[in-house]
C-alpha cells in the first residue's frame, strides 16, 4: 500500500534522536523518521489487516481543496492514482467525499483560534486594586474622623486620666496600629474612648477580610483584556488581522458559509495580503510574533499550546467535524479500514494512543 503523508504535529512530525526507542518510528523513503498519533494508528492497524506499506512526503504540503483548475494536495494525488492512501488528519466534507473515500472518523474536531498569550505588566500600586477607588477614599475618611473623635475623647476625659492622655498624634498612630494589627503600647482608658476604639477595631477586621477574600481572587485570575472572546468576534474588531491556510478545509468552510459573521471575515481573508498562510507553522510563528488570531484544527491549537505554551485558546470550538484517512474512490479496502478503526476503539487502543 502507497501513503502520501505530511507532517503536521502531533499526528505526524519528525522523530528527534534524542526521544525514547521504545516506540519503533515510521520511516519513509528518504529515511525521514516519523511518529505520532496518525502513525500509531496506522502501525495498528497494519497489525490487525496485516498489510505492509510505503511511505511518501507529500510534495506539496497541503491537504486538498478544489481550485478552478482542479483538486490540490493529497486529495490530487489519489485521484491521479498515485497513492492508496492519505496518512492525515482529514477533515470529512461533501466536497471531498465527491472525488475520495473516507474511513470512519478516528477523532472528532472543531475548528479555534489562537492568539499570542498576553503578557501582565506588574505595577507597583496593584496592592490596591482588590478595592475600588472609593472604598479607599472611604476608609481615608473614616481613618481621619476616628482619630480626631479619639482626640476629642481624651482631650474631654482628661481630668479623669491625667496618668495618660492622647494627644492628636498618639490617637492617630492608635488608630494606625489597630488597623494594621500592629502592637499597641497603650489604650484608652475612658470608657467613651474604649467604644470608639472597640468600634474601629470592628469595623478594621471586617476591612481586612474583605481585602484578603479579594486580593486572592485578584491573584489567582489573571486580568488580560482582550478584544475577542469568540471567533465571531474577529469579524468586528481591528487590533488583530486573522486567517488560516491556504487551501484548507477551514478555508473552504469560511469561502462557502452563509453564517453572516463567518462570511465577513472571509471578505477580510480575501482582501488583506498575508492573511491566508501556505503552512500550518507559517500560521503559528505568525501568531506568537505579531497581532494574528491564526484559525486552526482545534486538535493541533491545542497540542501546541500545551508545548510552548506561549499561546492562548480563545472561545469554543466551531463547525465541528470527524477526522479520517482518504483513500482512492471505490478503494475495496476502505471498509476492512473502517473496521480496524472501530475495533481500535472498542479495545481501547485508540484512547490509549490518544492519551500519549
Amino acid at each position: 500500500m502507497y501513503l502520501f503523508l505530511f507532517q503536521e504535529p502531533p499526528f505526524i512530525q519528525k522523530r528527534n534522536s534524542t526521544d525514547s526507542l521504545l516506540d519503533d518510528p515510521v520511516i519513509t523513503k528518504n529515511n525521514t523518521r516519523l511518529e505520532g498519533f496518525c502513525i500509531d494508528i496506522l502501525k495498528a492497524m497494519s497489525r490487525l489487516l496485516k498489510f505492509q506499506y510505503t511511505i511518501y512526503l507529500a510534495p506539496d504540503g497541503k491537504y486538498g481543496s478544489k481550485k478552478k483548475h482542479g483538486w490540490t494536495g493529497m486529495v490530487r494525488e489519489l485521484i491521479d492514482n498515485k497513492a492508496d492512501m492519505a496518512l492525515a488528519p482529514f477533515s470529512v466534507t461533501p466536497e471531498r467525499s465527491s472525488v475520495v473515500d473516507f474511513t470512519k472518523s478516528f477523532m472528532t474536531k472543531g475548528t479555534t483560534v489562537v492568539v499570542k498569550k498576553p503578557q501582565r505588566t506588574v505595577w507597583m500600586f496593584q496592592f490596591l486594586f482588590p478595592l475600588s477607588n472609593y472604598v479607599w477614599i472611604a476608609i481615608f475618611v473614616s481613618f481621619v474622623v476616628v482619630s480626631l473623635a479619639l482626640f476629642g475623647v481624651s482631650r474631654v476625659n482628661a481630668d479623669k486620666h491625667r496618668k495618660y492622655t492622647h494627644n492628636f498624634l498618639e490617637s492617630f498612630w492608635y488608630i494606625w496600629g489597630t488597623l494594621l494589627r500592629g502592637s499597641l503600647k497603650s489604650s484608652p482608658l475612658a470608657v467613651s474612648s474604649r467604644i470608639i476604639s472597640s468600634s474601629w477595631w470592628l469595623f478594621s477586621l471586617i476591612i481586612i477580610s474583605v481585602y484578603t477574600a479579594n486580593l486572592a481572587a485578584f491573584l489567582t485570575v489573571t486580568n488580560i483584556y482582550l478584544p475577542i472572546e469568540n471567533a465571531a468576534d474577529l469579524a468586528f474588531q481591528n487590533t488583530y488581522d486573522y486567517g488560516t491556510v491556504n487551501g484548507s478545509q477551514i478555508e473552504d468552510f469560511f469561502k462557502h458559509t452563509n453564517i453572516s459573521h463567518y462570511s465577513k471575515m472571509w471578505l477580510h481573508m480575501k482582501l488583506t495580503p498575508g492573511s491566508i498562510v501556505q503552512r500550518v507553522e507559517h500560521g503559528l510563528e505568525r501568531a506568537r510574533n505579531s497581532k494574528y488570531a491564526f484559525i486552526w484544527d482545534s486538535p493541533t491549537l491545542r497540542w501546541e499550546i500545551a508545548d510552548k505554551c506561549d499561546l492562548m485558546e480563545i472561545g469554543n470550538p466551531f463547525d465541528l467535524k470527524g477526522y479520517g484517512f482518504a483513500v482512492r474512490k471505490d478503494t475495496p479496502f476502505t471498509e476492512a479500514l473502517s473496521n480496524a478503526i472501530l475495533k481500535l476503539g472498542d479495545t481501547g487502543e485508540r484512547q490509549k494512543i490518544e492519551g500519549k
